[in-house]
């Protein structure tokens, strides 16, 4: 008796580890929102090597090693590892227009696509790439499958004609019942055995169909090459836009809460590199949250503030060709609204080719119905950071101008000073609508600031530093020195100022009050609206307050 009691313990014990083992398992799935026990299935071959796939929130990724067996052997990996580089030449894509992708496959041979790296695998995030492929692609979640049928003259399709047919494993109605099809059911034909056809279904089954119940009429597969349409045109009577900074991998922004009277994000995902190639560090996953949550998203590209690789681009027709035909293709592949142009650092003799570079890319963006614009900073100072703009032929060509009005006390400043105080901030958009009109002029407002150190050297004289902080770490800052804080009506800001081993630090404060003051400043001289840099560097109640400006100048945004 003792000993059946002891195995019942030990029996028990076993089923409530296994139990607490199968929990932890699902927690952990759940967790992650990671799938890695899965079947796939292309054409009529079958993996289960859980390295080939990975599925995370239904967003589906492809080892780069599967894709060159099956889809594209000429793929390439980056010396980094971290994109892959598919050859246009050979691809079988439309882009919004036959203008726009004849200009494209004339000018533009490599594309290339971040890589998601996963236990030292790397993978292609495939929904969004299938096109590109030549695939297509259905996931069946309750099965955990995913099925791909490639586009190909021998792949034959059919469907079932009435409704609660079977599925069998073997020629025989005898046999076991592998499903029931519905009436309309998609079939892969793989063969046609006496009265029977042998199928694949879009659920990823392997079976036997009787072939009365079978569509006589087979058919190559339906697929649209076609990678997006023209886009819907946004007129915007008034417009909020952010500046959201990756420098190498986009937020997730799948959780967070849609931003009250915010329009647009403006991710900071293409870079000009050597030759005219596009570095790209989009996310398809950010552009659908974007979409899902109503903002519209603006690609940045910038020119790597380098002004060499500039000249060579801007000022050869071929390289300039390639670069703008890379954007288009990006804008389509990834959906987006509009791209916004952000140039600095450029040799002043290469004034009249960067309006050409503008007038050049807009005209192709605008054929996919994309807003364009462009960031300029305040007229006047140095021939590259300033002169070089064109700003009355630059508002021309765009949509929008963002005047970065910030950074009046630069990082290298030989003197502490406030990044943008009122009245400087007031003066820069005077000087600026000399060009701009007031009906395209954004005002980019700053949310960060600087902490200048001072001390004296051995000579009495005072040396300068500085170190950029997001306005969000401020108040912390404050509170650790036990700064003294006053309100500057000149600079229309706080002034902290505290002491620590041996200098003096300095803070020219943003925050709600001085941003709603420019936000006003804004109002006052009836411009479009206005343009923060950059998302992140706030604190959620900086969103209120501005929405409660917008809400009270509904004229203004």
């Amino acid at each position: 008796m003792k000993r059946i009691t002891s195995i019942l313990i030990v029996l028990i014990a076993l089923t409530l580890l296994i139990s607490i083992g199968n929990i932890i398992n699902k927690e952990k799935q759940v967790e992650s929102n990671k799938v890695t026990d899965h079947i796939l299935i292309i054409d009529d071959y079958i993996s289960n090597d859980e390295n080939n796939i990975l599925i995370e929130n239904n967003n589906i990724y492809f080892s780069v090693e599967l894709i060159k067996e099956h889809f594209d052997n000429n793929i390439e990996i980056s010396q980094d590892g971290k994109r892959a580089y598919i050859d246009l030449e050979n691809k079988s894509f439309e882009m919004e227009t036959k203008e726009i992708t004849d200009f494209i496959k004339e000018n533009s041979r490599k594309i290339n696509i971040p890589l998601k790296i996963e236990d030292d695998n790397q993978y292609l995030p495939i929904n969004h790439m299938k096109k590109l492929f030549s695939i297509d692609i259905k996931y069946n979640e309750s099965l955990n499958t995913v099925v791909i049928d490639k586009f190909s003259s021998k792949n034959k399709f059919s469907t079932i004609l009435e409704d609660d047919i079977k599925l069998y494993k073997n020629k025989s109605t005898k046999g076991k019942i592998i499903d029931t099809l519905d009436q309309g059911s998609r079939l892969m034909l793989l063969s046609k055995e006496d009265n029977w056809y042998k199928v694949r279904t879009d659920k990823g089954y392997f079976g036997y169909v009787d072939k009365k119940y079978v569509n006589e009429e087979i058919k190559e597969m339906d697929y649209d090459n076609k990678i997006n349409s023209i886009r819907k045109q946004h007129n915007d009577e008034n417009i909020n836009i952010t500046w959201e900074y990756v420098y190498e991998k986009t937020p997730d922004i799948s959780d967070e809460e849609k931003i009250q009277g915010l329009d647009v994000l403006v991710p900071t995902w293409f870079s000009l590199s050597d030759k005219g190639d596009v570095i790209n560090k989009a996310d398809f996953n950010y552009m659908k949250d974007a979409h899902k949550k109503g903002y519209r998203v603006w690609g940045l590209v910038d020119n790597s503030f380098d002004p060499d690789l500039t000249s060579k681009a801007i000022g050869n027709e071929e390289i300039k060709n390639k670069f703008i035909s890379q954007i288009a293709f990006y804008a389509g592949l990834y959906n987006l609204d509009g791209i916004n142009i952000d140039f600095e650092n450029i040799y002043y003799e290469d004034k009249d080719n960067l309006v050409k570079f503008v007038e050049d890319l807009t005209y192709i963006l605008k054929k996919q119905n994309l807003m364009v614009s462009i960031d300029v900073t305040i007229p006047g100072g140095s021939k590259r950071w300033s002169q070089v703009y064109d700003r009355e032929r630059l508002a021309n060509i765009v949509d929008y101008v963002a005047l970065m009005a910030y950074d009046e006390h630069w990082a290298s400043s030989p003197v502490s000073g406030s990044v943008a105080s009122i009245n400087w901030v007031e003066r820069g958009i005077q000087r600026s609508l000399e060009y701009i009109p007031k009906e395209k002029l954004l005002l980019g407002i700053p949310f960060y600031t600087r902490v200048w150190k001072e001390t004296k050297d051995e000579n009495g004289n005072t040396k300068v530093s500085s170190k950029a902080i997001p306005i969000k770490n401020v108040e912390e800052i404050l509170k650790k020195y036990d700064a003294v804080v006053t309100w500057d009506d000149e600079t229309g800001q706080y002034f902290g100022i505290y002491d620590n081993d041996g200098a003096t630090y300095k803070i020219w404060i943003e925050d709600i009050r001085s941003i709603k003051l420019k936000i006003q400043m804004a109002k006052k001289y009836d411009l479009k609206g206005i343009a923060s840099w950059r998302k992140g560097y706030e604190y959620d109640k900086v969103w209120e307050a501005i929405n409660t400006v917008i809400e009270e100048n509904k004229d203004l945004l």
